[in-house]
């Protein structure tokens, strides 16, 4: 496996590709400014001319994901001689320390739908670049500077990715899960990208040596309103605590960057999901599956990896408006992947009030923990595998009524 190295480690996007390129094999090391939390392997000296030479020489990766970076629209734009050294003049010195060192190294770019002005939107990768942000416009330049730098080159162009931990998410799930109302444009139109399916295509990317620029993003052009009035309606909340408004004039988000990542879907053919569905993800109601891969021959889905052993593995049917469950183990761990249908699944720990509904329909998968009461209501025919951490034999079955 060839060894990462990625700047601004302790970021939001960089610990999540960090975590993932680990558990994917990858000898992955990482830099950053932040000094007291000491997560990554190398602190850059921002008082060095020569800090990313120093680093790379230490490291000696194959390949650089770069994104170390001020995020801040704002603060970009209030301070456009700090957005300056930061975003662009030390993309140059990481540039020029690569040439130095090894120009075999391949780096990687993690660029923006910000580069695009907002107006068209479904932006394709041969559409110009017209920022109006000064964040943006730095976009652009380290973009240039890494095109006609001769070096093996990938610039990947996402959009608010999103995970626990994203600004706009949070913004949105710590209102709405304390029962708050949130204002929320709806003349404003993005790509939203879930955490997820962005650092596995990313790891996909890499692996098939892609070079150049893709966008990768989320499937659907969504307004903030609609992304936010979706988060409720899985949440359970009242979708009228999302309140629409109209996007001020001042305001520096733009009203269509969404972006056409149409290429990178077809060259990855990986797993793509909903909004909803991510939300069903991120909630942990349903498990994103550790591996998928389509073609033209057909399609696989990493369905459970784990040390988990399962003792019983059954299949089941059942009809449209059939009830099943209804009880609890006490011992046993419980998997599905449903095959097909539509269930509604309704969960509560053992002996409280507190009942957590959720629907599942095809390619999902989900556990359920001992002392938990379930009960399956079938809304569409349904098939699905069942595992169970003890096989139920007779005269000893871990089954009891709620």
């Amino acid at each position: 496996m060839p060894k990462i190295l990625i700047t601004g480690g302790n970021g939001y996007i960089a610990s999540q590709l960090k975590l993932d390129f680990i558990s994917n094999g990858y000898d992955v090391v990482c830099s950053s400014r932040n000094k007291l939390e000491q997560k990554c392997d190398y602190v850059f000296n921002d008082n060095s001319e020569n800090a990313y030479l120093d680093i790379i020489k230490q490291a000696q990766p194959d390949i650089i994901i770069h994104t170390a970076w001020i995020n801040s629209i704002d603060l970009c734009e209030k301070d456009n001689v700090l957005a300056d050294l930061v975003n662009v003049q030390w993309s140059k010195d990481l540039i020029n320390a690569i040439k130095i060192v090894n120009t075999d190294i391949k780096l990687v770019f993690i660029s923006s739908d910000y580069v695009f002005d907002g107006h068209n939107g479904e932006y394709t990768e041969e559409d110009e670049c017209k920022p109006v942000t000064y964040y943006g416009k730095n976009k652009v330049s380290v973009e240039e500077l890494i095109n006609n730098s001769g070096l093996k080159h990938l610039i990947i162009r996402t959009a608010n990715v999103y995970d626990h931990g994203g600004k706009f998410f949070n913004f949105l799930f710590s209102n709405l899960s304390e029962n708050k109302s949130v204002d929320v444009f709806y003349d404003t139109f993005f790509s939203p990208t879930y955490m997820r399916y962005f650092t596995d295509s990313v790891i996909q990317l890499l692996s098939k040596n892609t070079e150049g620029v893709v966008h990768l993003a989320g499937e659907e052009r969504i307004s903030r309103y609609n992304f936010a009035f979706k988060l409720a309606s899985v949440m359970g909340i009242d979708e009228r605590k999302v309140v629409p408004i109209s996007k001020p004039n001042e305001m520096l988000i733009a009203h269509d960057v969404s972006l056409d990542s149409s290429f990178s879907r077809q060259l990855l053919s990986n797993f793509s999901p909903s909004v909803e569905k991510s939300f069903q993800f991120l909630l942990g109601r349903i498990i994103y599956p550790y591996f998928t891969h389509y073609d033209k021959r057909g399609g696989m889905m990493g369905i459970v990896q784990n040390e988990q052993k399962w003792e019983e593995i059954n299949y089941v049917e059942a009809v449209q408006w059939a009830v099943r469950g209804g009880h609890y183990h006490k011992n046993t761990h419980e998997g599905f992947y449903i095959i097909d249908g539509v269930i509604k699944v309704e969960t509560s720990p053992l002996g409280s009030d507190n009942k957590n509904t959720f629907i599942v329909e095809k390619g999902d998968i989900f556990f359920i923990e001992p002392y938990t009461v379930h009960t399956f209501y079938i809304i569409k025919n349904a098939k699905w595998i069942n595992f169970l951490s003890k096989a139920m034999k007779v005269g000893k079955k871990d089954i009891y009524a709620a």
